[in-house]
C-alpha cells in the first residue's frame, strides 16, 4: 500500500504545488505549468524539449523557444524544490524527466488508490473501501492539467483520466452498497446520474441503492426516467442488463438483497490456492548468469504497476523482456503466475493458464468461469510471456480477468503490443553501450577466462556489440563464441552469416542463433509486409515514409499502414521529433533482409534507393539558397548518411557521374555544417576510374580544394585547383567557381594582392554567367573582406552593401548571414560599433539553419569589434566557443585567428599562456590574421620565453594550450 506521503506535484486540475515546509498550495502558473503537466503525464519517462515546445507553441513556436523552454523547466523546478529533494527535474540530452516518488504526484496517488480499493472489496472489506476510495476522489479538484488539457499533447492523458475517474465513481456507489450505507449511495448515484445520464450502470447503481433501502417505487421510477432519458435522447431501449434488473425489482428477487450470500467458491477453495500460489510462486526459474543493465527498467514497471494493472513489455526479440519479468517476478511481494506461451495456440491459451493454477474444467462450465472464480478473490501478478503470437486471444483473456478480478495485475512480454484497452506499453531497450559491454565481458569470462579478455581491443568490442544492436540474447550468443574467435573475427562472420553464431543447447528454437530470432517474428507478417522490410534492408541510418515508399516503389499512403505493422513487431525502430516520425532498421534485421532477399530484388531496391535520394538531393541543393533553407536543412541533414549509401550505391554500380552529382549537391551544406565523413569520400570518388571524364568533375575538384583551404592545407589546394583548371578545358566546361575562390582565398592570405583580384574577378565573372544567388553574393563578400584587409575601406563598404542587398534578394538565411558576415568586416577596422550590430544579426540567422562555419565567421567579427570597443568581458565567452568550434571542426585557419584573440584577451592576466596561445597559432598558419592589428601586442607575447620547447609545436601541445585557454576564458 502506498503510504500517505506528501503530496508534491498536483495536476487533477489546475496545475499547482504543495510546498512541502508550509502544506501552501501554490499555482504552477505560464508556462511551468505546462511543463509539469506533460512531466506528470510522462513519468517515469523522460519529455524531450521538442513535445514540450508543441505543446505551448503547438505550430507557431518562436525562434527563443528552446530557451523559453529552459526558463520554463526551471520555473517549475523551483516550484517543487523542498523536502530534501535537491534537483526534483533533471536535464539530460534536451531530454527532462521528474525526479519525484510516484505517490507524490496526485494522478499516481488516485490510482493506486482505486486498485487498493477493488482488493479491498474482493477481500470483503467495504468500509476499508469506502474511505480510501473516497479520499482518492478528494484528489480531484478540476480539470486534469488544467488549461493544458485541451492541448493535443495531453488530449489522451485527458481522456484515460477522465474514464478512470468514472469508473472510481461507479465503484464508489458498489463500495457503498455493500457497506451498507445506502443513503449516501443514493445521494451519490443521484449525482452521478445527472453528470452523465446515457451510462445505464449509473441509472442501475441508483435503483439498486433505492430498492435495499425499501424504496421500491422510487427504483422502479428511476428505470422509467433512464428509459424515458434513452428514448427520447438517443432513440435506443434500455440494455438488457438493466431490463431484467427492473423486473428483479418488481419481484422482488432475493439475490438484491444486501445479505444474499454470495455466489462463489466456498472460501476453503479459494483460501488453498493462496496458500499453494505463495508457497510454490509459480515463476520461471533463476538464471545462474549475472543480471545486467535493468535496474532503471524494474523501477519503471514498479511505478507503471502501481497505477495500471496491466503493463506490457514490448521490444524486438533477443532485448531481454522475459529476462526482466523473471527478474520483476522474483521480486514481487505477492503470489506470482508465470505463464510461458511461446509453444500455446490461440485455443489452448485459458488452458495454459488453468494449468499454471491447478483448475480444472467443471461440468456445464466455462473454463474462464471457472478460472475467474477462483482467482477472484486473489492477489497475484500474472506474467503472460511470449505473446506476440496470441494478440487477440491474449487480450481478451486479460482483460476478463482485469474485469472479474480485482486482485490480479498482469504483466505480459510480446513483440507487438495487444491492444488491451487497460494495456500499458513498457518498451525495452536495448542495453547501453556500457551495460553491453559489461555483459559481453561477463559472459565471456566463462567461456574464455578472465586472462584472454586483455586480447580485445575496445573498437573491436563496440564493433561487436554495435553489430547485434546491443541486444543481450545476441551479446550472450557472441561471447559463447570467444573462446575460438576474436570480436573482430566475428563481426566479419556476422556479415557475412547471420546465423554464424548461436547455440545448439539453446532449448528455444527461436532463440537458436540471430537468424531464429528475427525469422519467428518475420513469419509473423502478412506477405505484403515481409516484402516491405526485405527492401526496407538496403537502408542503414533514418528515413522518412516517403523514403520508403520510393524505396518500396509505392506510395507514402499505402507503405504507412505496413510501416505501423513493423514498427508493432518490433521489427522497425520509430522515432517522433517536432512534426516528423523517422524510421530505422536494427543491424540484425538489416543482414536478415540481405539474406533472405534474392540479388535482383536487392539490386533493385538498390537502385530505387540511388535515385530517389539523387532527387531529393539536387531538388533541396536549389531550396538551400531560397527562403525555404530552414526547410530544406530539415530535410536534408537526417537525410545524409542514407545519401552516402547511395554514393556508394552508385560507385558500386559504376555510375561515376551520378556519384559525383550526388557529392556536389550536398557539398556546400555539409562543409558549412562541419560534417566532414562525406566530404572526405570527395576525394576518393575523385580518383575512381572513369571520373575524370565526367562533366561535373572540375567542380568535384573545385570542392576539394575549398574544403582543403578550410583545412589550412595550402599545397593540396593548389594541386586540386590546378588539376580543376585543366580538366575543364580538357572537357570543354566552365571553370569551377570554387576553385577560383580557393585561389583567391590563397593569394588573399599570402599577401599577392593583384593575383587575388584576377581571382575574384573569375569568380565574379562565372557568378553573374550562372545566375546563382550565393555566388553572386559570395563574391561581393570575398571583395568586401579582400578590400578591407589591403586597407581599400570605400570599395570594402560598397562590396558589403551590394552583397546584403543581392542577400536580402535571394531570402535565404544562410546567404543573408554570411553577406551580414562581409559587411561587418568592412567596417570592424575603423567602425566596430557599426559593425557590431551586423555580426549579431549574422549569428542569429545562420544560427537558425544550423551552418557553423557561418556563425563562426560572424563570431570572429563579434569579437573582433567588442575588443575595438574595449568590450573584452563580453567577448571572452565568445572566444571560448571559437576555440571549441575551430578546434572540433578542424578547422586550422580559423583556429588560429581564434588562438590570436585569446591572446589578446588574456595577454595582461596571463601572459605565458598568451604567449603559448600566439605560438601555437604561428605553428599552423598559413597565412596571417585579416584583421588583427594589434602587431606590436603580438611581437611582445612572441619574446617570452618559454624553455627548451619554444620551437616544438606538436598537435597535442596545440590541444594542451585550447584546454588551458578554455579554462582560463571562463
Amino acid at each position: 500500500m502506498i503510504g500517505g506521503g506528501e503530496l508534491r506535484c498536483l495536476v487533477l486540475g489546475p496545475v499547482a504545488v504543495n510546498d512541502a515546509s508550509t502544506g501552501e498550495q501554490r499555482p504552477a502558473t505560464g508556462q511551468a505549468g505546462a511543463v509539469l503537466s506533460m512531466l506528470a503525464a510522462s513519468f517515469p519517462r523522460p519529455v524531450s524539449s521538442t513535445r514540450l515546445i508543441e505543446t505551448i507553441w503547438a505550430d507557431k513556436a518562436p525562434a527563443t523557444a528552446e530557451t523559453g523552454i529552459r526558463v520554463a523547466v526551471s520555473r517549475a523546478r523551483d516550484l517543487l524544490r523542498g523536502s530534501g529533494t535537491e534537483n526534483p527535474i533533471t536535464a539530460e540530452s534536451e531530454h527532462y524527466s521528474l525526479l519525484l516518488p510516484s505517490e507524490s504526484i496526485d494522478l499516481f496517488r488516485f490510482a493506486a488508490w482505486v486498485n487498493e480499493a477493488r482488493v479491498e472489496l474482493s477481500r470483503a472489506n467495504p468500509d476499508a473501501a469506502v474511505k480510501r476510495l473516497r479520499d482518492a476522489l478528494q484528489l480531484w479538484r478540476g480539470a486534469p492539467f488544467g488549461r493544458w488539457g485541451s492541448t493535443e499533447s495531453l488530449l489522451i492523458e485527458v481522456a484515460q483520466l477522465e474514464q478512470t475517474r468514472r469508473d472510481a465513481e461507479e465503484l464508489f456507489v458498489d463500495a457503498l452498497l455493500a457497506a451498507r450505507q445506502g443513503a449516501e449511495a443514493i445521494l451519490t448515484a443521484e449525482r452521478l446520474v445527472e453528470s452523465e445520464p446515457y451510462r445505464e450502470r449509473r441509472w442501475m447503481q441508483l435503483m439498486l441503492a433505492m430498492y435495499r433501502e425499501g424504496r421500491q417505487s422510487d427504483a422502479l421510477h428511476a428505470y422509467q426516467r433512464a428509459a424515458a432519458r434513452l428514448g427520447h435522447d438517443l432513440g435506443i431501449m434500455p440494455s438488457p442488463e438493466m431490463v431484467a434488473l427492473e423486473h428483479d425489482i418488481l419481484i422482488q428477487a432475493p439475490h438484491l438483497s444486501p445479505t444474499s450470500p454470495a455466489a462463489s467458491l466456498p472460501v476453503s477453495d479459494l483460501g488453498a490456492l493462496s496458500d499453494a500460489l505463495h508457497r510454490t510462486r509459480i515463476a520461471p526459474p533463476r538464471p545462474g548468469t549475472s543480471f545486467v543493465g535493468r535496474d532503471d527498467s524494474l523501477d519503471e514497471i514498479r511505478i507503471l504497476q502501481a497505477s495500471h494493472r496491466m503493463v506490457t513489455l514490448v521490444g524486438p526479440g533477443g532485448v531481454g523482456k522475459t529476462r526482466l519479468a523473471a527478474e520483476f517476478a522474483h521480486q514481487h511481494h505477492v503470489a506470482v503466475i508465470f505463464v510461458p506461451l511461446a509453444a500455446v495456440s490461440e485455443e489452448d491459451l485459458v488452458v495454459a493458464l488453468a494449468e499454471r493454477v491447478g483448475v480444472g474444467e467443471r461440468p456445464g462450465t466455462e473454463l474462464v468461469e471457472t478460472l475467474t472464480e477462483q482467482l477472484r478473490s486473489l492477489e497475484a501478478l500474472i506474467v503472460l510471456d511470449n505473446c506476440e503470437h496470441l494478440v487477440a486471444g491474449t487480450s481478451r483473456l486479460a482483460q476478463v480477468l482485469i474485469d472479474s478480478c480485482p486482485g490480479i495485475s498482469i504483466l505480459a512480454t510480446s513483440r507487438h503490443r495487444l491492444g488491451n484497452e487497460s494495456e500499458r506499453l513498457l518498451k525495452v531497450e536495448p542495453l547501453s553501450i556500457e551495460s553491453a559491454r559489461t555483459m559481453l565481458f561477463d559472459r565471456a569470462i566463462q567461456h574464455t577466462g578472465e586472462a584472454e579478455l586483455a586480447y580485445f581491443d575496445t573498437e573491436s568490442v563496440d564493433a561487436l556489440i554495435a553489430c547485434v544492436d546491443r541486444l543481450p540474447l545476441a551479446i550472450e550468443l557472441a561471447a559463447s563464441q570467444l573462446d575460438a574467435q576474436s570480436p573482430a573475427q566475428l563481426v566479419q562472420a556476422l556479415r557475412h552469416d547471420l546465423t554464424s553464431i548461436g547455440s545448439a543447447s539453446r532449448v528455444s528454437d527461436r532463440h537458436r542463433d540471430l537468424t531464429s530470432l528475427v525469422q519467428w517474428s518475420f513469419d509473423l507478417l502478412g506477405h505484403r509486409e515481409q516484402m516491405l522490410l526485405i527492401d526496407l534492408g538496403v537502408f542503414e541510418t533514418e528515413f522518412l515514409a516517403a523514403d520508403a515508399g520510393a524505396v518500396a516503389g509505392c506510395p507514402e499512403a499505402e507503405v504507412g499502414a505496413g510501416l505501423r505493422q513493423l514498427v508493432r513487431h518490433s521489427l522497425l525502430n520509430v522515432r517522433t521529433e517536432a512534426r516528423s516520425v523517422r524510421y530505422s532498421i536494427g543491424e540484425v534485421v538489416r543482414l536478415f533482409t540481405r539474406d533472405v532477399v534474392t540479388p535482383a530484388r536487392r539490386f533493385e531496391s538498390s537502385q530505387r534507393h540511388l535515385r530517389h535520394f539523387c532527387q531529393l538531393a539536387e531538388g533541396l541543393e536549389h531550396e538551400l539558397n531560397s527562403p525555404r533553407e530552414p526547410q530544406a536543412v530539415a530535410r536534408l541533414m537526417p537525410a545524409l548518411g542514407e545519401i552516402r549509401s547511395a554514393i556508394r550505391h552508385a560507385t558500386e554500380s559504376g555510375d561515376v557521374d551520378q556519384a559525383i552529382r550526388l557529392t556536389l549537391s550536398v557539398f556546400s551544406s555539409c562543409t558549412f555544417r562541419m560534417n566532414f565523413d562525406l566530404l572526405d569520400g570527395g576525394a576518393e570518388i575523385a580518383e575512381l576510374p572513369g571520373a575524370e571524364n565526367s562533366r561535373y568533375y572540375p567542380e568535384l575538384l573545385g570542392n576539394m580544394a575549398r574544403f582543403e583551404w578550410g583545412r589550412s592545407d595550402a599545397d593540396r589546394v593548389l594541386d586540386y585547383t590546378a588539376r580543376s583548371i585543366a580538366a575543364s578545358h580538357r572537357l570543354g566546361v566552365g571553370e569551377s567557381i570554387t576553385a577560383h575562390l580557393a585561389l583567391t582565398a590563397v593569394a588573399g592570405y599570402q599577401g599577392k594582392l593583384e593575383a587575388s583580384i584576377q581571382h575574384l574577378d573569375q569568380v565574379t565573372r562565372l557568378a553573374q554567367e550562372r545566375g546563382e544567388p550565393f555566388w553572386i553574393v559570395n563574391a561581393h563578400v570575398v571583395a568586401a573582406i579582400g578590400a578591407a584587409v589591403f586597407g581599400l575601406g570605400d570599395i570594402a563598404r560598397s562590396e558589403g552593401r551590394k552583397a546584403v542587398r543581392a542577400a536580402e534578394i535571394s531570402g535565404a538565411p544562410s546567404v543573408l548571414a554570411w553577406a551580414l558576415c562581409g559587411s561587418g568586416m568592412s567596417l570592424v577596422s575603423d567602425r566596430p560599433a557599426q559593425a557590431l550590430p551586423l555580426f549579431e544579426e549574422g549569428v542569429e540567422r545562420a544560427r537558425a539553419v544550423d551552418n557553423l562555419v557561418i556563425v563562426g565567421m560572424n563570431l570572429s567579427g563579434l569579437v573582433t569589434s567588442l575588443r575595438g570597443l574595449g568590450r573584452t568581458d563580453e567577448a571572452r565567452p565568445l572566444i571560448k566557443e571559437l576555440l571549441l568550434m575551430w578546434s572540433r571542426g578542424n578547422r586550422p585557419a580559423q583556429l588560429c585567428d581564434a588562438l590570436v584573440e585569446a591572446a589578446l584577451v588574456l595577454a595582461s592576466s596571463d601572459r605565458r599562456l598568451a604567449s603559448e596561445a600566439v605560438r601555437a597559432a604561428d605553428s599552423m598558419r598559413m597565412g596571417y590574421p585579416f584583421f588583427v592589428r594589434d602587431t606590436a601586442a603580438l611581437e611582445d607575447l612572441r619574446s617570452v620565453r618559454l624553455g627548451p620547447v619554444d620551437r616544438i609545436w606538436t598537435e597535442a601541445r596545440t590541444n594542451g594550450v585550447i584546454d588551458r585557454l578554455v579554462a582560463a576564458l571562463g
